[in-house]
């Protein structure tokens, strides 16, 4: 999940006159402030500054001059709020304009604003301070929307204006300090697929994106305007979703956003070489157009036997692309799963990821889900679960959202995904919330080990789906004995086993993997399977929390395994 640091330093340093690194001192927190132990690693530290909100009656705006009129936008809202919040009408002027005693200095603008060392030292372009330096009130980054996040921290947090609920709070009465929001990288990708419906024109909608723990979106660029587009970057940029992008209308309005990952080069190319090689070639020429962005293009390839053929077959093949990624959609139905050989297909994907020295994203289904009754509140668990067994370090829902005209003659999709066309939510919204939250606590652990293969236990031969070629071979290193709690109709579980990457510690997923039946899985109890885990200090994490699991005088673990039930567990 991205996770923004925001420290508030509140040390009292001396200045050094010659560089930009000071000396500390000691100081007394005062009660109702908030203090660290110690600065962001790498930043620069700096003198305690406070301003009074009252005190802005004297304050000007500075804004960068390479704005152009969009981009004013921000500056123009930042002056209304503070308008509103305080009753000051604070002027508006460029940084090429005559210096003023007390500035709001949006911090990309050429205006010395006494941070520019930690500002030169922020790895990403969401990184931004928001603080008091020298007198003058410093928002921004160094980019437009690393300001444009500053902008909205200060007219949340500080004037106490929510801006898109239209709500005020009691303001802060004094700034104090320099605050660093450092950006994150997500330790998982967890995306929603909205390439086939219409534009994202309303930042709330994006806000619940962000809420539902999504930190990636995909998008058709040829349903929006440049002028939508450019909202619809911003509001991302705003709650760090990264964005995909299928067709490549606006470039030019974008190249210096920092959360565009890339480009949609093809979805499902047809499986024989020809195509593949015709598709190889059009990402290598994008990289060398657009790689200097630090964009990347995307192939995603259907989840069947012959689109892996020949991927398995020739060397060189989409070695631009920095992800293996596939869909294969099943429903409850992965027992009897019309298509055959499922697993196998997840298999192949982890097999050429391993092979490439790339992540593995696997798409879950997320669109008919009110057509087809399917049973939400396991299949988004289930479906992640299913792909982290095989290594997946990203999931992506197909799709988020049926915001589209042209679904009106479709009422088999209508409805049927997380957000309705009038972007409100449906249940399905709900649980992919909780499961998103599972999954990224989960991957603190997740990260920490190498998948090595699955098995299937239990398999009952007419499940072609629950077919792997080469299943894991030493699975009594971890689980010496399973006792099935009903002998007469065992169920059948999928298990996928994992080394710790620095270390001899060693984990298991186990999954029932029986078709999904009716029950909420909040309803969902099983009689408990006796297994007997070979190492010490077991662990047991479900919904990404860790569970008490009680351990019989055999030495057996009692563990319910019921139907969409899935376990992580930690051994050592």
């Amino acid at each position: 999940m991205k996770r923004a640091i925001c420290l508030i330093l509140l040390t009292v340093m001396l200045i050094l006159s010659t560089a930009c690194g000071v000396a500390p001192t000691a100081e007394a927190t005062p009660p109702g402030e908030i203090t660290v132990e110690s600065p962001t690693p790498g930043l620069e530290e700096y003198p305690v500054e406070k301003v009074s909100i009252s005190d802005l009656r004297e304050y000007v705006i500075v804004y960068p001059s390479y704005y152009d009129e969009y981009r004013m936008g921000e500056v123009y809202i930042l002056r209304d709020a503070i308008k509103n919040v305080t009753g000051y009408a604070l002027d508006v002027i460029s940084d090429g304009e005559e210096k003023r005693e007390h500035e709001i200095i949006i911090a990309s603008s050429t205006r010395e604003n006494g941070i520019e060392c930690s500002i030169e030292k922020f790895e990403s372009g969401l990184d931004y301070a928001v603080g008091v330096r020298k007198g003058n009130i410093v928002l921004g980054g160094n980019n437009f929307y690393a300001d444009m996040r500053a902008i909205y921290y200060f007219i949340n947090n500080v004037l106490g204006y929510n801006d898109i609920d239209d709500i005020y709070s009691e303001p802060q009465s004094v700034m104090s300090g320099i605050e660093f929001n450092i950006y994150e990288k997500p330790l998982m990708t967890i995306m929603g697929s909205n390439f086939s419906v219409g534009p994202y024109t309303e930042q709330y909608a994006v806000r619940d994106m962000h809420d539902a723990h999504f930190n990636m979106m995909l998008i058709e660029e040829s349903v929006y305007s440049r002028e939508q587009i450019l909202d619809f970057i911003k509001w991302c940029a705003r709650y760090e979703i990264f964005i995909a992008i299928r067709s490549m209308n606006f470039t030019q309005a974008y190249i210096d956003c920092p959360i565009i990952w890339g480009h949609v080069i093809y979805d499902e190319p047809l499986p024989n070489l020809e195509t593949y090689i015709s598709v190889t070639e059009k990402c290598d020429s994008y990289i060398e157009k657009y790689g200097k962005y630090g964009w990347k293009p995307w192939v995603n390839f259907a989840g069947y036997d012959e689109c892996f053929y020949s991927l398995n077959e020739y060397d060189g093949l989409f070695d631009s692309v920095p992800v293996m990624s596939f869909d294969r959609y099943f429903g409850h139905n992965i027992a009897h799963n019309e298509w055959g050989s499922l697993l196998h297909v997840y298999e192949q994907g982890k097999e050429i990821a391993d092979r490439k020295g790339v992540d593995l994203w696997i798409y879950i289904e997320a669109y008919r889900l009110v057509y087809e009754k399917l049973n939400v509140s396991k299949l988004f668990r289930w479906s992640s679960y299913l792909s982290l067994c095989f290594g997946a370090k990203g999931i992506l829902y197909f799709q988020y959202c049926d915001h589209s005209e042209r679904y009106g003659s479709e009422k088999d999709l209508i409805n049927g995904s997380l957000i309705n066309p009038d972007f409100s939510k449906n249940e399905a919204w709900y649980e992919a919330q909780r499961t998103n939250e599972e999954l990224l606590k989960l991957a603190e652990i997740y990260v920490q080990y190498e998948t090595l293969g699955a098995y299937v236990m239990n398999s009952n031969r007419k499940q072609d789906s629950a077919y792997l070629e080469a299943p894991y071979p030493y699975v009594s290193d971890y689980i010496s004995d399973f006792i099935d709690p009903d002998e007469s109709n065992k169920e059948t579980y999928l298990l996928s086993f994992f080394k710790k990457n620095d270390s001899n510690g060693k984990a298991f997923i186990i999954m029932n993997i029986n078709d999904l039946d009716d029950v909420p899985y909040a309803e969902t109890h099983a009689q408990p399977a006796r297994v007997k885990i070979n190492g010490e200090n077991v662990k047991f994490y479900r919904e990404g929390v860790l569970q008490s699991v009680p351990e019989d005088n055999d030495g057996y673990y009692l563990l319910e395994i019921g139907n969409g039930h899935c376990w992580f567990v930690e051994v050592e």
